[in-house]
Protein backbone atom coordinates (compact mmCIF):
# COMPACT_ATOMS: atom_id res chain seq x y z
CA UNK A 1 0.00 0.00 0.00
CA UNK A 2 3.27 2.15 0.53
CA UNK A 3 3.67 2.75 -3.25
CA UNK A 4 -0.23 3.51 -3.92
CA UNK A 5 0.10 6.16 -0.99
CA UNK A 6 2.56 7.57 -3.12
CA UNK A 7 1.10 8.07 -5.93
CA UNK A 8 -2.41 9.06 -4.43
CA UNK A 9 -0.58 11.82 -2.60
CA UNK A 10 1.13 13.17 -5.39
CA UNK A 11 -2.44 13.06 -7.31
CA UNK A 12 -4.13 14.78 -4.73
CA UNK A 13 -1.17 17.50 -4.15
CA UNK A 14 -2.16 18.40 -6.99
CA UNK A 15 -5.70 18.78 -7.23
CA UNK A 16 -5.19 20.81 -3.99
CA UNK A 17 -8.81 21.04 -3.28
CA UNK A 18 -10.86 20.78 -0.09
CA UNK A 19 -11.61 17.27 -1.50
CA UNK A 20 -8.26 16.02 -2.30
CA UNK A 21 -7.09 17.17 1.00
CA UNK A 22 -9.56 14.94 3.05
CA UNK A 23 -8.73 12.01 0.76
CA UNK A 24 -5.24 12.30 1.42
CA UNK A 25 -5.91 12.67 5.30
CA UNK A 26 -7.67 9.42 5.18
CA UNK A 27 -5.20 7.86 3.37
CA UNK A 28 -2.57 9.29 5.40
CA UNK A 29 -4.24 8.07 8.52
CA UNK A 30 -5.02 4.50 6.57
CA UNK A 31 -8.83 5.00 7.05
CA UNK A 32 -8.68 3.03 3.66
CA UNK A 33 -12.24 1.90 4.10
CA UNK A 34 -13.35 5.69 5.25
CA UNK A 35 -12.14 6.28 2.08
CA UNK A 36 -13.61 4.06 -0.39
CA UNK A 37 -17.22 5.08 1.38
CA UNK A 38 -16.43 8.73 0.43
CA UNK A 39 -18.52 10.14 -2.67
CA UNK A 40 -18.68 13.36 -4.77
CA UNK A 41 -21.85 14.36 -6.22
CA UNK A 42 -21.39 16.06 -9.49
CA UNK A 43 -24.49 17.83 -9.98
CA UNK A 44 -22.82 20.01 -7.59
CA UNK A 45 -20.07 21.10 -9.79
CA UNK A 46 -20.26 23.64 -12.26
CA UNK A 47 -17.04 23.12 -13.99
CA UNK A 48 -16.25 19.71 -14.87
CA UNK A 49 -12.83 19.79 -14.54
CA UNK A 50 -13.15 20.64 -11.03
CA UNK A 51 -15.37 17.59 -10.51
CA UNK A 52 -12.74 15.37 -12.74
CA UNK A 53 -10.09 16.70 -10.36
CA UNK A 54 -11.82 15.70 -7.16
CA UNK A 55 -13.30 12.23 -8.91
CA UNK A 56 -10.02 11.04 -9.59
CA UNK A 57 -8.76 11.38 -5.99
CA UNK A 58 -11.69 9.56 -4.35
CA UNK A 59 -11.78 6.77 -7.04
CA UNK A 60 -8.31 6.10 -7.38
CA UNK A 61 -8.71 3.43 -4.76
CA UNK A 62 -12.60 3.01 -4.39
CA UNK A 63 -12.71 -0.48 -6.12
CA UNK A 64 -9.73 -2.12 -4.95
CA UNK A 65 -10.48 -5.16 -2.69
CA UNK A 66 -8.46 -4.47 0.83
CA UNK A 67 -7.74 -7.24 3.29
CA UNK A 68 -10.80 -7.84 5.91
CA UNK A 69 -13.22 -5.64 4.35
CA UNK A 70 -15.72 -8.20 4.14
CA UNK A 71 -17.06 -7.80 0.35
CA UNK A 72 -17.91 -10.77 0.20
CA UNK A 73 -20.19 -10.87 2.93
CA UNK A 74 -21.72 -7.52 1.89
CA UNK A 75 -22.41 -9.40 -1.39
CA UNK A 76 -24.40 -12.77 0.78
CA UNK A 77 -26.50 -9.85 2.35
CA UNK A 78 -27.59 -8.25 -0.57
CA UNK A 79 -28.32 -11.62 -2.45
CA UNK A 80 -30.51 -12.46 0.66
CA UNK A 81 -32.14 -9.18 0.78
CA UNK A 82 -32.81 -8.76 -3.26
CA UNK A 83 -34.40 -12.60 -2.03
CA UNK A 84 -36.67 -11.34 0.20
CA UNK A 85 -37.95 -8.64 -2.08
CA UNK A 86 -38.80 -11.05 -4.86
CA UNK A 87 -40.81 -13.23 -2.37
CA UNK A 88 -43.11 -9.97 -1.73
CA UNK A 89 -43.42 -9.29 -5.39
CA UNK A 90 -44.07 -12.90 -5.85
CA UNK A 91 -46.90 -13.11 -2.97
CA UNK A 92 -48.48 -9.94 -4.50
CA UNK A 93 -48.69 -11.82 -8.00
CA UNK A 94 -50.11 -14.90 -6.51
CA UNK A 95 -53.06 -12.38 -5.31
CA UNK A 96 -53.27 -11.67 -8.34
CA UNK A 97 -53.30 -14.81 -10.34
CA UNK A 98 -55.67 -15.90 -7.31
CA UNK A 99 -57.71 -12.94 -7.61
CA UNK A 100 -58.25 -12.89 -3.60
CA UNK A 101 -57.78 -10.05 -1.57
CA UNK A 102 -56.96 -7.25 -4.07
CA UNK A 103 -57.60 -3.41 -3.81
CA UNK A 104 -57.98 -0.78 -6.08
CA UNK A 105 -54.61 -0.03 -6.44
CA UNK A 106 -54.20 -3.53 -7.26
CA UNK A 107 -56.29 -3.11 -10.41
CA UNK A 108 -54.71 -0.38 -11.74
CA UNK A 109 -51.53 -2.19 -11.45
CA UNK A 110 -52.55 -5.42 -12.90
CA UNK A 111 -54.39 -2.96 -15.76
CA UNK A 112 -50.47 -1.85 -16.39
CA UNK A 113 -49.15 -5.67 -16.38
CA UNK A 114 -51.37 -6.51 -19.11
CA UNK A 115 -50.44 -3.54 -21.31
CA UNK A 116 -46.50 -4.70 -20.34
CA UNK A 117 -47.46 -7.50 -20.93
CA UNK A 118 -48.89 -7.05 -24.82
CA UNK A 119 -45.56 -5.12 -25.38
CA UNK A 120 -43.00 -7.67 -23.87
CA UNK A 121 -44.89 -10.69 -26.00
CA UNK A 122 -44.60 -8.41 -29.56
CA UNK A 123 -40.71 -8.12 -28.55
CA UNK A 124 -40.35 -11.99 -28.35
CA UNK A 125 -42.50 -13.21 -31.22
CA UNK A 126 -42.63 -17.01 -31.55
CA UNK A 127 -40.18 -19.22 -29.63
CA UNK A 128 -37.52 -20.54 -31.71
CA UNK A 129 -38.39 -24.23 -33.43
CA UNK A 130 -34.41 -24.92 -32.98
CA UNK A 131 -32.04 -23.65 -30.68
CA UNK A 132 -28.26 -24.30 -31.19
CA UNK A 133 -26.22 -24.67 -27.84
CA UNK A 134 -23.62 -21.90 -27.29
CA UNK A 135 -20.63 -21.82 -24.68
CA UNK A 136 -19.03 -19.31 -22.56
CA UNK A 137 -15.72 -19.63 -20.92
CA UNK A 138 -17.03 -19.42 -17.09
CA UNK A 139 -17.26 -22.58 -15.05
CA UNK A 140 -20.38 -24.81 -14.59
CA UNK A 141 -21.29 -27.01 -11.93
CA UNK A 142 -19.40 -29.72 -13.18
CA UNK A 143 -16.38 -28.09 -14.76
CA UNK A 144 -13.74 -25.30 -12.78
CA UNK A 145 -12.35 -22.72 -14.35
CA UNK A 146 -9.24 -24.11 -14.99
CA UNK A 147 -11.51 -26.91 -17.01
CA UNK A 148 -14.03 -24.30 -18.74
CA UNK A 149 -13.04 -24.82 -22.01
CA UNK A 150 -15.37 -26.11 -24.84
CA UNK A 151 -13.50 -29.40 -25.62
CA UNK A 152 -13.82 -29.58 -21.56
CA UNK A 153 -17.37 -29.86 -21.52
CA UNK A 154 -18.22 -31.21 -24.89
CA UNK A 155 -15.88 -34.25 -22.86
CA UNK A 156 -17.45 -34.68 -19.41
CA UNK A 157 -20.53 -35.85 -18.19
CA UNK A 158 -23.16 -33.68 -18.95
CA UNK A 159 -25.09 -32.24 -16.31
CA UNK A 160 -28.73 -30.38 -16.32
CA UNK A 161 -31.29 -30.20 -13.46
CA UNK A 162 -33.93 -32.63 -12.75
CA UNK A 163 -37.13 -30.16 -13.44
CA UNK A 164 -35.69 -29.73 -17.05
CA UNK A 165 -36.17 -33.43 -18.14
CA UNK A 166 -38.28 -33.00 -20.86
CA UNK A 167 -37.91 -29.92 -22.78
CA UNK A 168 -33.83 -29.89 -22.24
CA UNK A 169 -33.24 -33.86 -22.99
CA UNK A 170 -35.07 -33.13 -26.14
CA UNK A 171 -32.82 -30.34 -26.81
CA UNK A 172 -29.91 -31.61 -25.99
CA UNK A 173 -30.47 -35.24 -28.32
CA UNK A 174 -31.13 -33.26 -31.14
CA UNK A 175 -27.65 -32.06 -31.29
CA UNK A 176 -23.88 -33.77 -32.41
CA UNK A 177 -23.19 -33.03 -28.77
CA UNK A 178 -26.04 -35.25 -27.98
CA UNK A 179 -25.38 -37.60 -30.55
CA UNK A 180 -22.03 -38.57 -29.54
CA UNK A 181 -22.88 -38.66 -26.14
CA UNK A 182 -25.91 -41.58 -26.62
CA UNK A 183 -22.92 -43.46 -29.13
CA UNK A 184 -20.71 -43.22 -25.96
CA UNK A 185 -23.56 -44.26 -23.42
CA UNK A 186 -22.68 -41.31 -21.22
CA UNK A 187 -26.31 -39.47 -20.71
CA UNK A 188 -26.89 -36.18 -18.64
CA UNK A 189 -26.58 -36.35 -14.75
CA UNK A 190 -28.94 -34.20 -12.72
CA UNK A 191 -27.44 -31.28 -10.96
CA UNK A 192 -29.70 -30.16 -7.60
CA UNK A 193 -29.06 -26.58 -8.20
CA UNK A 194 -26.82 -23.37 -9.68
CA UNK A 195 -23.93 -23.09 -6.81
CA UNK A 196 -23.44 -19.32 -5.87
CA UNK A 197 -20.59 -17.57 -5.78
CA UNK A 198 -18.96 -14.15 -5.77
CA UNK A 199 -16.49 -11.65 -8.28
CA UNK A 200 -15.43 -8.30 -7.66
CA UNK A 201 -16.89 -5.29 -7.49
CA UNK A 202 -15.82 -2.49 -5.59
CA UNK A 203 -14.19 -1.98 -2.54
CA UNK A 204 -16.65 -2.40 0.01
CA UNK A 205 -18.85 -5.58 -1.68
CA UNK A 206 -18.38 -8.24 -3.82
CA UNK A 207 -21.17 -9.20 -7.15
CA UNK A 208 -23.08 -12.34 -6.29
CA UNK A 209 -23.10 -14.56 -9.35
CA UNK A 210 -24.40 -18.27 -10.09
CA UNK A 211 -22.55 -20.88 -11.87
CA UNK A 212 -25.30 -23.35 -14.37
CA UNK A 213 -25.80 -26.67 -15.59
CA UNK A 214 -23.86 -27.10 -18.49
CA UNK A 215 -26.58 -28.41 -21.05
CA UNK A 216 -29.08 -25.65 -19.31
CA UNK A 217 -26.35 -23.07 -19.54
CA UNK A 218 -25.52 -23.82 -23.46
CA UNK A 219 -29.37 -23.60 -24.60
CA UNK A 220 -29.58 -20.65 -22.03
CA UNK A 221 -27.05 -18.59 -24.26
CA UNK A 222 -28.52 -19.77 -27.01
CA UNK A 223 -31.80 -18.33 -25.94
CA UNK A 224 -29.86 -14.82 -25.00
CA UNK A 225 -28.78 -14.81 -28.55
CA UNK A 226 -32.37 -14.82 -29.76
CA UNK A 227 -33.80 -12.48 -27.55
CA UNK A 228 -30.62 -9.75 -28.84
CA UNK A 229 -31.78 -10.50 -32.20
CA UNK A 230 -35.45 -9.76 -31.18
CA UNK A 231 -34.46 -6.71 -29.65
CA UNK A 232 -32.51 -5.17 -32.26
CA UNK A 233 -35.58 -5.86 -34.86
CA UNK A 234 -38.50 -4.59 -32.98
CA UNK A 235 -36.61 -2.17 -30.43
CA UNK A 236 -34.06 -1.36 -31.97
CA UNK A 237 -31.83 -2.07 -29.07
CA UNK A 238 -28.61 -2.75 -30.29
CA UNK A 239 -26.88 -5.46 -27.46
CA UNK A 240 -23.75 -6.20 -29.80
CA UNK A 241 -22.25 -2.25 -29.45
CA UNK A 242 -24.80 -1.30 -26.67
CA UNK A 243 -22.26 0.55 -24.57
CA UNK A 244 -20.58 2.81 -27.35
CA UNK A 245 -24.45 4.14 -28.26
CA UNK A 246 -25.13 5.02 -24.46
CA UNK A 247 -22.04 6.69 -23.63
CA UNK A 248 -23.07 8.99 -27.02
CA UNK A 249 -26.16 9.63 -25.28
CA UNK A 250 -24.97 10.31 -22.29
CA UNK A 251 -22.44 12.91 -23.26
CA UNK A 252 -25.13 14.68 -25.66
CA UNK A 253 -27.78 15.04 -22.66
CA UNK A 254 -24.93 16.21 -19.91
CA UNK A 255 -24.93 19.16 -22.09
CA UNK A 256 -28.20 19.40 -23.85
CA UNK A 257 -30.79 17.82 -21.85
CA UNK A 258 -33.35 15.87 -22.75
CA UNK A 259 -32.69 12.14 -21.38
CA UNK A 260 -32.36 10.80 -18.26
CA UNK A 261 -29.23 8.11 -17.58
CA UNK A 262 -30.65 5.59 -15.05
CA UNK A 263 -29.05 2.72 -12.93
CA UNK A 264 -30.78 0.22 -10.99
CA UNK A 265 -29.38 -1.47 -8.04
CA UNK A 266 -29.12 -5.11 -8.06
CA UNK A 267 -31.44 -5.53 -10.94
CA UNK A 268 -30.77 -9.08 -12.09
CA UNK A 269 -31.47 -10.42 -8.56
CA UNK A 270 -34.72 -8.49 -8.50
CA UNK A 271 -36.86 -9.66 -11.26
CA UNK A 272 -39.61 -11.67 -9.04
CA UNK A 273 -39.93 -15.38 -10.43
CA UNK A 274 -43.92 -14.89 -10.34
CA UNK A 275 -43.69 -11.65 -12.62
CA UNK A 276 -41.29 -12.65 -14.64
CA UNK A 277 -43.85 -15.61 -15.47
CA UNK A 278 -47.29 -13.47 -15.65
CA UNK A 279 -45.42 -11.14 -18.16
CA UNK A 280 -44.20 -13.75 -20.60
CA UNK A 281 -46.32 -15.55 -23.25
CA UNK A 282 -47.23 -18.98 -22.37
CA UNK A 283 -44.96 -20.95 -24.83
CA UNK A 284 -41.95 -18.28 -23.61
CA UNK A 285 -42.74 -19.07 -20.23
CA UNK A 286 -42.23 -22.79 -20.57
CA UNK A 287 -38.92 -22.59 -22.36
CA UNK A 288 -37.61 -20.62 -19.89
CA UNK A 289 -38.73 -21.96 -16.46
CA UNK A 290 -37.28 -25.38 -18.37
CA UNK A 291 -33.40 -23.57 -18.40
CA UNK A 292 -33.63 -21.32 -15.50
CA UNK A 293 -32.02 -23.42 -12.14
CA UNK A 294 -34.82 -23.33 -9.14
CA UNK A 295 -32.50 -23.69 -6.73
CA UNK A 296 -28.91 -22.56 -5.20
CA UNK A 297 -26.52 -24.30 -3.40
CA UNK A 298 -25.61 -21.60 -0.66
CA UNK A 299 -23.20 -21.99 1.54
CA UNK A 300 -23.72 -26.04 1.24
CA UNK A 301 -27.96 -25.05 1.65
CA UNK A 302 -30.49 -25.79 -0.96
CA UNK A 303 -32.19 -21.91 -1.33
CA UNK A 304 -35.69 -22.34 -3.08
CA UNK A 305 -35.02 -19.46 -5.59
CA UNK A 306 -37.52 -16.49 -5.54
CA UNK A 307 -35.88 -14.51 -8.31
CA UNK A 308 -36.47 -15.43 -11.75
CA UNK A 309 -32.89 -15.82 -12.83
CA UNK A 310 -29.43 -14.71 -11.85
CA UNK A 311 -26.47 -13.10 -12.70
CA UNK A 312 -25.01 -16.47 -14.21
CA UNK A 313 -27.49 -17.25 -16.39
CA UNK A 314 -27.14 -17.49 -20.28
CA UNK A 315 -30.37 -15.36 -20.85
CA UNK A 316 -30.75 -12.77 -18.05
CA UNK A 317 -28.68 -9.85 -19.42
CA UNK A 318 -31.11 -10.37 -22.56
CA UNK A 319 -34.23 -11.06 -21.08
CA UNK A 320 -33.58 -8.23 -18.49
CA UNK A 321 -33.09 -5.78 -21.06
CA UNK A 322 -36.14 -6.45 -22.63
CA UNK A 323 -37.98 -6.14 -19.55
CA UNK A 324 -36.83 -2.81 -18.40
CA UNK A 325 -37.41 -1.22 -22.10
CA UNK A 326 -40.93 -2.95 -22.60
CA UNK A 327 -41.92 -1.24 -19.19
CA UNK A 328 -39.89 2.24 -20.24
CA UNK A 329 -42.02 2.21 -23.19
CA UNK A 330 -45.14 1.90 -21.28
CA UNK A 331 -44.61 4.41 -19.28
CA UNK A 332 -43.91 6.88 -22.18
CA UNK A 333 -47.19 5.82 -23.47
CA UNK A 334 -49.23 6.54 -20.37
CA UNK A 335 -47.45 10.02 -19.99
CA UNK A 336 -47.60 10.89 -23.93
CA UNK A 337 -44.23 11.39 -23.95
CA UNK A 338 -42.03 10.98 -27.24
CA UNK A 339 -38.40 9.87 -27.56
CA UNK A 340 -35.75 7.19 -27.56
CA UNK A 341 -35.55 4.30 -25.17
CA UNK A 342 -32.39 3.41 -24.59
CA UNK A 343 -31.24 -0.07 -22.72
CA UNK A 344 -28.31 -2.09 -22.19
CA UNK A 345 -28.97 -4.66 -18.80
CA UNK A 346 -30.01 -2.66 -16.41
CA UNK A 347 -28.45 0.91 -18.06
CA UNK A 348 -31.60 2.67 -18.53
CA UNK A 349 -31.97 5.87 -20.88
CA UNK A 350 -34.91 7.05 -21.25
CA UNK A 351 -37.21 10.69 -21.47
CA UNK A 352 -36.24 13.33 -18.50
CA UNK A 353 -40.07 13.82 -18.54
CA UNK A 354 -40.95 10.17 -17.45
CA UNK A 355 -37.80 9.29 -15.21
CA UNK A 356 -39.77 9.81 -11.96
CA UNK A 357 -42.65 7.94 -13.05
CA UNK A 358 -40.50 5.05 -14.07
CA UNK A 359 -38.84 5.31 -11.42
CA UNK A 360 -42.22 4.69 -9.50
CA UNK A 361 -43.22 1.62 -11.88
CA UNK A 362 -40.25 0.10 -11.16
CA UNK A 363 -40.49 0.11 -7.77
CA UNK A 364 -44.05 -1.04 -7.58
CA UNK A 365 -42.36 -4.59 -9.21
CA UNK A 366 -39.61 -4.59 -6.69
CA UNK A 367 -36.50 -2.41 -8.24
CA UNK A 368 -34.62 0.44 -6.83
CA UNK A 369 -33.45 3.00 -8.35
CA UNK A 370 -29.95 3.72 -7.66
CA UNK A 371 -29.68 7.49 -6.77
CA UNK A 372 -26.22 7.75 -6.65
CA UNK A 373 -25.50 6.97 -10.41
CA UNK A 374 -29.30 8.11 -11.59
CA UNK A 375 -29.71 11.32 -13.37
CA UNK A 376 -32.59 13.42 -15.23
CA UNK A 377 -30.77 17.05 -13.61
CA UNK A 378 -28.03 19.39 -14.03
CA UNK A 379 -25.43 19.02 -16.47
CA UNK A 380 -24.00 15.20 -15.80
CA UNK A 381 -24.59 11.87 -17.20
CA UNK A 382 -23.70 8.45 -16.56
CA UNK A 383 -24.15 5.32 -19.01
CA UNK A 384 -22.01 2.12 -19.38
CA UNK A 385 -19.05 3.42 -18.40
CA UNK A 386 -19.12 6.83 -19.53
CA UNK A 387 -19.08 9.55 -17.21
CA UNK A 388 -19.96 13.46 -18.74
CA UNK A 389 -20.27 16.54 -17.21
CA UNK A 390 -21.34 19.16 -19.72
CA UNK A 391 -20.32 17.35 -22.88
CA UNK A 392 -16.68 17.03 -21.68
CA UNK A 393 -15.79 13.02 -20.77
CA UNK A 394 -14.73 12.78 -16.77
CA UNK A 395 -14.38 8.72 -16.74
CA UNK A 396 -12.03 8.39 -13.57
CA UNK A 397 -8.82 5.69 -13.37
CA UNK A 398 -9.79 2.76 -10.85
CA UNK A 399 -7.71 0.44 -9.21
CA UNK A 400 -9.56 -2.77 -8.83
CA UNK A 401 -6.49 -4.70 -7.42
CA UNK A 402 -3.10 -3.99 -5.45
CA UNK A 403 -0.73 -3.70 -8.08
CA UNK A 404 2.00 -6.76 -7.47
CA UNK A 405 3.45 -6.35 -10.79
CA UNK A 406 5.74 -4.08 -13.20
CA UNK A 407 3.03 -4.36 -15.96
CA UNK A 408 0.13 -3.18 -12.79
CA UNK A 409 2.43 -0.12 -12.41
CA UNK A 410 2.52 0.71 -15.95
CA UNK A 411 -1.54 0.09 -16.33
CA UNK A 412 -2.28 2.56 -13.84
CA UNK A 413 0.39 4.77 -15.17
CA UNK A 414 -1.67 4.74 -18.65
CA UNK A 415 -4.96 4.72 -17.13
CA UNK A 416 -3.94 8.35 -15.56
CA UNK A 417 -2.57 9.77 -18.50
Amino acid sequence: MDQVLRVLRTLCRRVSSPVSRRVLDLAESGEWLQLQKLKVVPTSYEDPHAYWADAMCVDLVRKMALPGSGTAQAAVDKFLETERVCYSVNRRMRSITGNYGLTVPDLAFIDRLDRWKKRVAEVLGKVPEYLEPSFSGGSTTSTSRLESTIFDKLSMTPERYGHSTWVVDTMFYGTRWGDVAHERGIYPRVANANIYFTVPKNGLTDRSCCMEAVVNLSFQLAVGKVLRKRAFKVLGIDLNHGADVHQAYACWSSLHGGYATLDLSSASDRWARELVRYLLPEDWRILLDSLRATHTDFGGKRLFLEKFSSMGNGFTFELETVLFATLAHEIMAECKVDGEVLCYGDDLIVPDRIARQLGEALADVGHQLNLDKSFWEGPFRESCGGDYHSGEAVSTAKLEKLPEEPRDWMSLANNLR
